[in-house]
């Protein structure tokens, strides 16, 4: 008794409706294929019965498979079945909300997919058995992050974008760039020769040996001037002097005035040309000394010309000029001579992606459907 009241207690009997059993021998007189569950499915949703009550129709293919009659025995009907045993029985409820969702996408009943082993982006994947199809699903919050694994997976082909796009993510090394530049300019006059430097550095040595023997000569001249002023100067402080011995009050004479403030001007003057005379020799010697190293001298100048030019011009290309004036990878270049702010790059393109485009692979398209309070975004795979 106890017993027979356990089994009782676990079965699920379900009373057999009228609107069931008419459906049940429709099937039947069709001659839809029991063993055949999609068979039996496109016939429920789809022509010729058009049942849009998914939890009747996956409860009548459970009935019809479980409880099938003979099409071509006409005593075989499902007029005798009262009611049956539902504790087997996959509820809709009892399916992922992926996979009613993928159901409602496909029209293949929602026992006919199947969790695959792997993913696609990050997205779960379902094969439709009934139409030998695979589909990726997810939120709009798993689309995102998938996106984004896509993304992340694209960043590692840097080849495949175009360099205007990479440029706003992209700063340069200056540290590696100025390494680069250097060896470059530096390789580059160890090629040329001792004239070649000193006329490219925009040097003549002989135009040099000329402005210094023309410096010399301003110089000589001024020192000749000098010692006129000197000498002029003592002949001057003698006069006074004179006075001096003469009279003790001759410095209050306005001869004495007079001969005191033309010996300033003549010591104004003399200094005046002694600054002169001193700038001539010190821009003779500068010359004298470019002149004895003048190759080292325009090597250095060369250099930093070459640099500087080199320098500006990367500032004004960017990636390009590494790519287009010696050939470099794209990915070795960044790699090298940029900062790369990939986390950005990855959020903008995952963000600019299209959807359907990128994660369905069938048709390039993607449908949404709502199960409960949340949207599901199918794409074909």
């Amino acid at each position: 008794m106890k017993l027979f009241k356990l089994i009782k207690e676990e079965a699920e009997m379900h009373k057999i409706t009228p609107k069931e059993r008419k459906m049940l021998n429709l099937l039947n007189k069709l001659g839809v294929d029991p063993l055949d569950p999609g068979e039996v499915w496109g016939a429920l949703v789809g022509d010729p019965l058009y049942i849009g009550d998914e939890e009747l129709a996956l409860r009548l293919i459970y009935i019809f498979t479980q409880h099938w009659r003979d099409p071509d025995d006409e005593d075989e009907t499902f007029n005798d079945l009262v009611s049956i045993d539902l504790s087997n029985f996959t509820k809709l409820e009892d399916y992922d909300d992926e996979i009613r969702a993928l159901s409602i996408e496909t029209g293949t009943p929602p026992f006919m997919f199947e969790r695959a082993d792997y993913r696609h982006y990050e997205l779960p994947v379902y094969r439709d058995l009934l139409e030998n199809t695979e589909w990726a699903i997810g939120t709009d919050i798993e689309v995102e992050d998938s996106l984004e694994t896509y993304a992340r997976d694209e960043m590692e082909y840097l080849d495949n974008f175009e360099e205007w796009w990479l440029e706003q993510y992209l700063s340069p090394n200056d540290y590696a760039i100025e390494e680069f530049v250097e060896d470059y300019v530096e390789n580059r006059l160890r090629d040329m020769d001792e004239s070649e430097i000193i006329e490219e550095a925009g040097y003549d040595a002989e135009d040099m040996e000329n402005t210094i023997e023309e410096y010399e000569g301003k110089k000589e001249e001024l020192e000749e001037e000098i010692e006129e002023l000197e000498s002029e100067i003592e002949e001057l402080r003698e006069l006074l002097e004179e006075m001096e011995e003469e009279d003790e009050e001759a410095f209050l004479s306005d001869e004495y005035q007079e001969l005191e403030e033309e010996i300033s001007d003549k010591e104004y003057e003399r200094d005046d040309k002694e600054s002169d005379m001193t700038g001539w020799e010190e821009e003779a010697q500068d010359l004298r000394d470019k002149l004895y190293g003048l190759e080292e001298t325009a090597t250095e100048e060369l250099k930093e010309k070459y640099m500087e030019d080199m320098i500006s011009d990367i500032e004004n290309d960017g990636l390009s000029y590494f790519t287009d004036n010696y050939g470099m990878d794209r990915e070795d270049a960044i790699q090298y001579y940029f900062d790369f702010d990939s986390e950005s790059a990855i959020s903008d393109f995952a963000g600019e992606a299209d959807w359907g485009e990128v994660l369905s692979t069938a048709t390039g398209d993607y449908s949404t459907h709502d199960i409960g309070n949340e949207a599901y975004f199918t794409f074909e795979l």
